[in-house]
C-alpha cells in the first residue's frame, strides 16, 4: 500500500509440505514465485467469513440491523435492510456461501434496489411462481406467445453407445439453444407483464 490505500496485491505459489504429525500435508509457499498484480481495491471472498466494518454500517437513521451470526439482517429476496436505502448481499448476510449465491443475492438487491430508486418505499419481496401463480395472469395474453416445444437433445445411436465411454448426449446447437431460451415456460405471465 501507500499512503494508507491498496496499491497491489502479492500472491505466492504454494506446494504441499510433509505430513505433520496428524497425517496432514499443509501448503508452504515456493520460494521466488512472488507475483504482484496492481489493484486500486481488495474484496475479500474466499468464504470462509464476512469481513466488514460494523462501524460503517451507522448512519443518522441508526446502525443497520444485525443478526445473532453477526451478519447484516436483510431481506433474503431484496437485500433491504433495517434501514430502507441500504442493501445488502452476498456472505455479509447469508454467512459463508458460495460465490454463485453471492452474485444471485445481487442481482435480486440491484432489482430491489432500482424498485426503490423509481418510489417504492419499502420494496416487496417478487412473487414466488413456485408457490403460487401470479393473480394477474390470463389466458388470453398467453395466446400472443407461440408455443414452442420443448428442443430434443441430440444423442449418439444406441448402436453407437456400446462399448464407448464418449458423451452420450451430443448438446444443443446455437440455433437450439436460442429456440429453447425463447420457449414459454408458463411463468404466470411474470415475464411477458415485467419486461
Amino acid at each position: 500500500g501507500e499512503n494508507g490505500k491498496v496499491k497491489g496485491i502479492e500472491f505466492l505459489r504454494m506446494e504441499l509440505g510433509e505430513p505433520d504429525e496428524s497425517g496432514r500435508r499443509r501448503p508452504v509457499p515456493v520460494e521466488g514465485t512472488e507475483t504482484v498484480i496492481d489493484v486500486d481495491n481488495v474484496i475479500a471472498a474466499i468464504g470462509q467469513f464476512a469481513l466488514y466494518d460494523v462501524e460503517a454500517l451507522k448512519c443518522e437513521e441508526g446502525s443497520v440491523a444485525m443478526t445473532r451470526w453477526n451478519t447484516v439482517d436483510a431481506d433474503l429476496y431484496t437485500g433491504q435492510t433495517s434501514i430502507d436505502w441500504v442493501f445488502a448481499a452476498g456472505d455479509g448476510v447469508t454467512g459463508a456461501a458460495t460465490v454463485v449465491e453471492a452474485f444471485g443475492g445481487a442481482r435480486k438487491a440491484a432489482a430491489a434496489i432500482h424498485r426503490f430508486l423509481e418510489g417504492e418505499a419499502r420494496v416487496s419481496a417478487p412473487v414466488n411462481l413456485r408457490t403460487k401463480v401470479w393473480d394477474g395472469a390470463s389466458q388470453d395474453e398467453l395466446k400472443l406467445l407461440p408455443s414452442i416445444p420443448r428442443n430434443k437433445m441430440p444423442d449418439i445411436h444406441v448402436e453407437e453407445r456400446r462399448g464407448s465411454f464418449e458423451e452420450v448426449e451430443l448438446g444443443f446447437s446455437e440455433d437450439q439453444v436460442q429456440s429453447e431460451a425463447g420457449r414459454c415456460l408458463q411463468c404466470g405471465l411474470y415475464c411477458f407483464r415485467h419486461n
